[in-house]
């Protein structure tokens, strides 16, 4: 009976021949690979695939570029840390004065290692890269899970650039390692499925170790393993290593529920389930201890401000917390896919109650691992619009979401295929097999068919509208001006301090408290951290400011608003601030002057007209003496004796003014900066050149826009307050509209991004430099509109002297204002000063031989382009030249008669010559209907012989419009359109007895002719 038993387990299971198909098992060729092999390929190209975008990560990157665009400023909380421990200092930011756990621990410990082994700039390299790999080592865990699942694992494939590309995974902070944590869940859960009493207490580990990851993965932990346990007390599990039935066990479904607490304890998935709490019990204990409270102290304090921020709004209101936090970028309908994925679990439980199979307890098994983490995200979701304020939450909190949002389409389709082999495996049990791996492989097919692997690579160069990116940049220049001023030791306090502590020599304090003490939480509810900082000496602050200043009760010691180099986006002006507040030695505005020229002179490289220059790396920051905020003096930065930027001065101390820039990488030296009046400066960045956009002088309207090297300037010499605040748009149009490689439509910003308004009052001049990207524009679209999204003003760029001046040097000159750009397979040629008219055409020479026309395509102001797909071992050179439609014809037939002639006297037919390997239809007075009705081929080999695949395209009868084979050289005129028609149609290298060919329309053939060709 056992045996009988077994046979009709193998008959009937509704996964095993067609999972086995996908591991290359049943369905295995002679000489195929094993399925563990084909596994470990697998594996090996997520894990490559992580090391080509760390490598091609870190290889973009200098340090400036990773400061600023691959972390946060609350990452660097973390290196700090992690730098203190690595250096014997137990878990503090500031070196020593407080002790913190505003942090989640295994982060934390993954990366202190790196301070034992590199110094603090070469860590952060080393970091990323890590960073990146353990994003891999997430997706090859979960693929590894599906593996162990008996699921199709190489639907996993799409999941690395969907979570590479995510905004929040790669800066910095505890995603990463939550990820690979997950995954190392998701596959013990697996493992579990497969053999409960061996893998329990691994399981138990793993869940015991989530919530040091982050804490709210304790929830994903908890329901995974409720979720194995509720499997296997229904019986639907796995059976046990010993070959044992769980109902053998005593416990199955239908067990009596007569002393059912000591059954459940005896089930396999007690041990991971007590090992999940027992994992949150100790790090609640751990954290009470040592830290004085049972949560990180950043939660704690944000909990607080949470609650601050609702009484200040008149009290918690759900409905309006539920609509605050939907509204944020994070939410886009991640509460409906973790619904639906506990809808697929309930579904799949349902289905298997009947099945004792070992592959459907693999699956419940592996569903379970992501119900957890739904439950994980729904958990998120409640903490987020109960406990939590909106403003305090942020994209890197939601790491479950984004691996659901990588699962759920091969979750969907693996729901799918289950659903077709449960129904189908017992009525068709010889196809059943072959329908499930042809469901196999054309999932994976549409699945790795959408997946964009460029998208993480695009996103390293992509510009970002995110000021979180930009305050670690602003706060890394300003720390090279704030070591100078202090004295070795001086502590400084700084709200957001994680890159001003990270990059300063000095001892920071973080002032915000997410990373600092909880007896330094508890003066902040009770409104004593003054006290608190007269108790450590505590004067000295700085930090980033976006848009308003702090108090004018603080005295500045040193401010600064960095050029419009920084980079595109972000929300309103960022300006670093360094200030005492000490009452009783505080700097009088006579002597601050002369005590900051005295911390920072010696530090200089004198300039011309009374200016210092300070270079710090990639940074450079000038100060003028005796020197006024004014719109008639600026700073105007000259780059290897090119005028690259204009600035601003900011008020730093009494008559002594900064402006700083942030150099482009690889600038040319030397590095010189000057007073100069705005107007000239001006003069001297645009280069002497005319305004490619004017403004509306006469309605005080517009801006001039010109063409830089590289950029746009906007310029405006009277321009009010509110101009310089409403929003620019730029849309830009490159070469064949390919939007490809990175390419960005549309970008809105504003001018504190990228320039200054360098007004006193309500009224003075503005000036933004706004950088452009490096491929060939067509056209530029600019202007500027209300918050009501009203137009002000618009203009466009599409001069051709401008178009010349971006695309010459790429391409290769052909003679008679013609260029030729070749790439593998395409050549794209632009012409100067012509028309798109139908006398007007390219003639495509390979070499020697013409063998293609195509048109000219109006692009801007007297440019055109034409474009041509290089055939297959076609011969060098490839030449192109501007010729009459007639004389291009000929050259193309050799000269040849037609061997069909149209119907001259009823203008119906075409031209058809017959030229070396191909058909030439052309037409001379050629209609759009001419154009647009489709052609038939009929091709008859010698002897009528079809085989050996003799037939055009697959077909002995080929249809085809013209649009598809040539061109239709027409103009559009008041009444209709017409103009000269070519198509050219390639022939089969097989012998042709007959060629009949014509058009025709539903109502019958317009008309058709034949050549006959000889047998041979």
């Amino acid at each position: 009976m056992k045996q009988a038993a077994g046979v009709l387990e193998r008959a009937n299971s509704s996964w095993r021949a067609w999972l086995r198909g996908a591991h290359a098992h049943a369905f295995a060729l002679p000489g195929a690979l094993p399925g563990n092999v084909l596994f470990a390929l697998f594996v090996v190209c997520i894990l490559g695939y992580g090391a080509a975008f760390a490598w091609y990560t870190l290889a973009r990157f200098d340090l400036v570029n990773l400061v600023r665009d691959g972390n946060y400023d609350d990452a660097f909380y973390y290196y700090q840390i992690a730098y203190h421990m690595a250096e014997g200092r137990f878990s503090t930011f500031d070196g020593g004065l407080t002790r913190t756990n505003g942090y989640h621990p295994l982060w934390l410990f993954l990366i202190t290692p790196f301070y034992w082994v590199f110094d603090k700039t070469e860590a952060l390299f080393a970091i990323k890269a890590f960073e990146i790999m353990l994003v891999a080592g997430g997706v090859a865990l979960v693929a590894a899970a599906a593996r162990v699942s008996r699921l199709p694992w190489v639907l996993l494939f799409a999941a690395l650039p969907t979570l590479c590309a995510q905004a929040g995974m790669l800066v910095g902070l505890e995603a990463a390692a939550v990820l690979f944590t997950l995954g190392l869940l998701l596959l013990a859960v697996c493992l579990f499925g497969r053999d409960p009493a061996r893998w329990r207490w691994p399981l138990a580990a793993v869940a015991f170790a989530l919530p040091w990851a982050r804490l709210e993965c304790a929830a994903v932990a908890v329901a995974a393993t409720a979720a194995l346990g509720f499997f296997e007390w229904s019986g639907r599990l796995s059976r046990a290593s010993d070959g044992s039935s769980p109902s053998a066990a005593g416990h199955g479904p239908g067990m009596s529920l007569a002393g059912a607490p000591f059954r459940l304890l005896r089930l396999h998935a007690a041990v991971p389930l007590a090992g999940a709490f027992a994992g949150v019990l100790v790090y609640f204990a751990y954290n009470g201890i040592v830290f004085g409270g049972i949560v990180p102290v950043s939660g704690a304090v944000k909990a607080f401000m949470s609650q601050r921020k609702w009484e200040q709004q008149g009290g918690y209101d759900l409905a309006e917390s539920f609509a605050a936090f939907a509204r944020l970028g994070v939410f886009d309908g991640e509460l409906l896919t973790a619904l639906e994925i506990g809808v697929y679990g309930l579904l799949v439980w349902w289905l298997a109650r009947g099945s004792r199979s070992r592959e459907d307890a693999l699956l419940l098994a592996f569903v379970a691992g992501v119900v957890g983490l739904a439950a994980g995200h729904l958990a998120k979701f409640a903490h987020g619009v109960l406990a939590m304020h909106p403003e305090l939450l942020y994209i890197w909190h939601f790491v479950p979401a984004y691996l659901m949002e990588a699962l759920v389409v091969p979750l969907r389709c693996w729901v799918g295929i289950y659903l077709v082999r449960r129904f189908l495996a017992p009525r068709l049990p010889r196809t059943a097999d072959g329908v499930g791996l042809a469901a196999i492989v054309a999932t994976a097919a549409v699945l790795v068919s959408k997946v964009d692997f460029a998208a993480p690579y695009r996103a390293v160069d992509a510009a970002r509208d995110d000021s979180k990116r930009n305050y670690t940049a602003h706060a890394y220049m300003g720390v090279a001006v704030m070591d100078r001023l202090l004295p070795e030791g001086t502590l400084v306090g700084s709200w957001d301090a994680g890159a001003i502590g990270y990059f300063s020599r000095l001892p920071v304090m973080n002032l915000d408290g997410v990373a600092n003490s909880y007896d330094y939480k508890e003066a902040i509810e009770a409104d004593s951290v003054g006290a608190l900082w007269r108790r450590h000496g505590l004067v000295h602050f700085a930090n980033v400011y976006s848009g308003s200043a702090p108090g004018n009760d603080r005295h500045y010691l040193f401010q600064a608003a960095q050029g419009q180099r920084l980079r595109w986006g972000g929300k309103g002006r960022l300006q670093f601030k360094l200030f005492r507040n000490d009452p009783e030695r505080a700097l009088s505005q006579v002597d601050g002057a002369s005590w900051f020229r005295e911390r920072i002179v010696p530090h200089l490289e004198p300039q011309a007209d009374g200016v210092g220059l300070l270079m710090a790396g990639r940074t450079a920051q000038a100060f003028a003496w005796d020197c006024t905020t004014d719109e008639n003096d600026v700073a105007e930065w000259t780059f290897g004796g090119r005028v690259e930027a204009v600035n601003d001065w900011t008020q730093t101390a009494d008559g002594v003014c900064s402006s700083d820039t942030l150099l482009p990488h690889g600038h040319p030296t030397p590095v010189r900066v000057r007073r100069a009046p705005l107007a000239e400066a001006v003069t001297a960045l645009v280069g002497g050149r005319l305004p490619a956009i004017r403004a509306d002088s006469a309605h005080q309207r517009g801006f001039d826009v010109y063409v830089v090297e590289g950029a746009l300037v906007y310029v405006k010499a009277v321009c009010e307050r509110r101009t310089a605040q409403m929003p620019f748009f730029l849309h830009l149009v490159p070469v064949g509209n390919g939007f490809d490689e990175g390419r960005y439509d549309n970008l809105d910003f504003v001018l504190g991004d990228h320039g200054d308004w360098f007004g006193e009052g309500e009224e003075g001049p503005c000036l933004a430099e706004v950088p452009l990207p490096d491929y060939g524009i067509v056209k530029i679209r600019t202007g500027q509109y209300t918050q009501d999204l009203a137009k002000v003003w618009e203009g466009e760029i599409h001069g051709a002297s401008w178009f010349w001046e971006r695309m010459a040097p790429h391409l290769d000159s052909q003679g008679d204002s013609v260029g030729l750009l070749v790439g593998r397979r395409t050549a794209q040629a632009f012409a100067w000063d012509c028309t798109a008219d139908g006398n007007d055409v390219a003639e495509w020479t390979f070499g020697g031989e013409v063998e293609a026309v195509s048109d000219w395509t109006q692009m801007a102001d007297g440019v055109c382009s034409s474009v041509t797909l290089l055939p297959r071992g076609h011969l060098d050179p490839v030449r192109v030249r501007r010729a009459p439609w007639a004389e291009a014809l000929a050259a193309l037939v050799g000269g040849r008669p037609p061997a069909i002639q149209a119907d001259s006297a009823q203008q119906r037919g075409f031209d058809v010559y017959l030229a070396e390997d191909a058909l030439v239809y052309a037409k001379t007075a050629c209609e759009q209907v001419d154009a647009e009705t489709p052609f038939f081929l009929h091709l008859v080999p010698v002897e009528d012989d079809f085989d050996d695949g003799r037939e055009v395209h697959g077909y002995n009868n080929l249809d085809f419009l013209l649009e598809h084979r040539g061109n239709w050289f027409g103009e559009e005129g008041e009444e209709e359109r017409s103009g000269p028609c070519l198509a050219e149609v390639p022939l089969p290298d097989y012998g042709i007895a007959r060629i009949r060919t014509g058009q025709y329309t539903q109502d019958g053939r317009i008309w058709g002719g034949e050549v006959h060709l000889a047998d041979d």
